[in-house]
């Protein structure tokens, strides 16, 4: 799979903070990663790579994981 983000960095490090910070909430919730993609409406496998910074979600998803983990959007990317 290609590296969309390898001429942007900051980008890349942004995708990975906001995947990061996502699963550290949903860890703390005690919710599986298939809980947490029913919540959102996705697929698991989409969870999965959003995680690990390798998707980038689209901004209304990324607001519904916010608001369904009581968070702030740009608490996620800081």
């Amino acid at each position: 799979m290609p590296d969309f983000y390898a001429d942007r960095p900051e980008a890349a490090k942004m995708l990975k903070r906001f995947g990061k910070r996502i699963a550290e909430l949903r860890v703390e919730r005690g919710w599986s990663q298939r809980k947490m993609a029913e919540l959102c409406q996705m697929h698991r496998i989409t969870l999965l790579r959003i995680e690990g910074g390798k998707h980038s979600p689209l901004l209304i998803d990324a607001v519904r994981m916010a608001d369904i983990l009581g968070a702030k959007l740009g608490e996620l990317i800081e």
